[in-house]
């Protein structure tokens, strides 16, 4: 399994980092998560082809998780060679509605040629997507925002998305996961958002094997969200940059 860190940041400039988004490939089949400005461009860029996506999921509707959808769309409708077989696409309950829109706005440009099947998320639930089997659970952000838990052969990989801290949706995660990938957004609290201790403690609390930080404002270095996590998680520990690969034995 690999997987590919997309963008490490936020819809903030200011430390050379993209809005959040991680692929995840497994053989020839490939899983998106969270597609924000940007989102595609790297992709691309780094070898992933939109011919092997299998699914995408948005774990919420800000605009630096999901604008770049429609993009995605567009460049899956004229790419060559023509995109044939069904895209699966995950997200929180409204997702029709928003997709609706967004069709509102674009119409033809993003009208594509294949089976677009859109599934709406009730968390706690779970999906078989492919290879990848998928859990999603509700997180402290928004009324309707998601993380997600992905397995391939017993590999687990967790992505909070955007999230604070909450005893609620920590104890609903798996023990020993191989890799956790948190959101570590500022130095300080505020609402909605964890900051580096308590990123460190989630890992912590489930014996995660290591820990990726990401969504990184500008105002938080990556020395410093490193530093502060370590005070309370003990394991390896990074802070990766966009286009970042991870090879998950």
């Amino acid at each position: 399994m690999e997987i590919l860190f997309l963008g490490t940041g936020t819809g903030i400039p200011g430390n050379g980092r993209r809005p959040t988004s991680v692929a995840i490939r497994e053989g020839s089949e490939t899983l998106l998560i969270d597609v924000g400005p940007g989102t595609i461009t790297t992709f691309g860029n780094e070898g992933f082809s939109l011919a092997d996506l299998r699914a995408v999921i948005l774990t919420h509707f800000h605009l630096d998780h999901c604008s770049d959808l429609g993009a995605l769309l567009f460049a899956m409708k004229h790419g060559l060679p023509q995109r044939t077989h069904p895209l699966h696409l995950w997200g929180p309950s409204g997702l029709r509605v928003w997709l609706d829109r967004l069709r509102a706005l674009f119409g033809s440009q993003i009208d594509v040629p294949f089976d677009l099947h859109v599934h709406e998320v009730t968390p706690p639930s779970r999906a078989i997507l492919g290879p990848f089997q998928c859990q999603f659970w509700k997180t402290q952000h928004t009324d309707h925002s998601l993380g997600v838990i992905v397995e391939v052969e017993g590999r687990k990989v967790i992505y909070t998305s955007d999230t604070e801290f909450s005893e609620a949706w920590v104890q609903q995660l798996p023990q020993h996961p191989e890799v956790l990938i948190t959101e570590c957004s500022l130095p300080f609290r505020v609402p909605g958002h964890m900051i580096p201790e308590e990123a460190g403690q989630v890992a912590q609390r489930i014996h995660a094997q290591s820990l990726y930080l990401v969504h990184l404002y500008p105002l938080l270095s990556p020395a410093e969200a490193v530093r502060r996590a370590r005070k309370t998680y003990q394991g390896p520990i990074e802070v990766p940059t966009d286009g970042f690969r991870l090879l998950v034995p």
